[in-house]
């Protein structure tokens, strides 16, 4: 569920809140009366809502823009980042429509900027190009992609550069960690309609020119693709047991094949066997 940033501050709210207060306070003026000593309470309210909702959110990349992002990643064997150029396309709908790289020092674990060059390529952007600036992403080579301290640190600096939003001021930001695994953690903060979409409330979508989806496309590969189950691998003439829904399966020398039982071709006798690490043999070389 999306994460609503900013409570509710209205006029109206305040005005019930109030007037819930001085009932609660008439409430006990009448129960002190009837007591002889003071009683101590407590008051407590409800804004309304738990904070949550259920809205989500579609962040669509051009081909051009997704190519750019993962040949970033695929490439560097460091950690390298990146600035995506967005717009809203509808509410809860943003298109990334490409990717633009800044200077910055990379190593195995960390990317960082000296300021002043960033500063002068920021400035260097025309203003159309500038107020895209809306997304913010880097690779983690070979770990998840939790953010750390610093990624975390390094969000609350940005979100503080952005005004209040209004009817004039757009306000969002997106933040991205990739890893050479494919795993995405995405981060959308909406402060125009006040959400908070985590990654598993934001469908990544890549739409082509003739309409095709590559989330299409991976699912009409599954239909055709047959993944093998995994076989377990026992040594040759060792008693092995495994657990098959609570019971106990045995591998003793009788079941398990033994290089003297492989048949020969043609009924010839096997000069040399080749053993495969998967369990398989294979007939003789000639």
């Amino acid at each position: 569920m999306a994460k609503k940033i900013l409570r509710d501050t209205s006029p109206e709210l305040a005005e019930k809140l109030l007037g819930d207060f001085k009932a609660f306070l008439e409430s006990k003026r009448k129960e002190r009366l009837q007591l002889t000593d003071i009683p101590q309470f407590n008051f407590s309210f409800s804004l309304g809502d738990n904070g949550f909702d259920d809205r989500r959110a579609t962040l669509r990349f051009t081909p051009k823009a997704y190519a750019k992002m993962y040949a970033l990643v695929i490439t560097y064997n460091t950690e390298v980042q990146w600035h995506g150029l967005v717009t809203r396309t509808a509410e809860r709908e943003f298109l990334v429509e490409d990717i633009l790289t800044f200077p910055h020092e990379v190593s195995e674990a960390t990317v960082t900027s000296d300021q002043g060059e960033y500063n002068q390529w920021l400035d260097s952007l025309p203003d159309d190009i500038f107020n895209k600036v809306r997304l913010h992403g880097h690779s983690h080579v070979n770990m998840g992609c939790t953010p750390s301290a610093v990624d975390t640190a390094y969000q609350k600096k940005i979100l503080n550069l952005f005004e209040t939003p209004n009817e004039n001021n757009d306000v969002f930001y997106i933040f991205m960690i990739v890893n050479k695994r494919g795993e995405v953690t995405s981060l959308i903060y909406d402060l125009q309609y006040n959400a908070l979409y985590n990654t598993n409330e934001i469908t990544i979508s890549v739409e082509f020119e003739d309409g095709e989806t590559l989330e299409n496309f991976i699912k009409e590969t599954g239909k055709k693709v047959t993944v093998p189950t995994p076989r377990p691998l026992y040594p040759l003439g060792v008693n092995s047991t495994k657990k098959t829904k609570g019971k106990a399966q045995q591998y003793s020398p009788q079941t398990s094949m033994n290089y003297m039982d492989a048949p020969a071709r043609d009924d010839e006798e096997p000069d040399e066997w080749d053993y495969s690490p998967y369990n398989k043999w294979r007939y003789p070389r000639r």
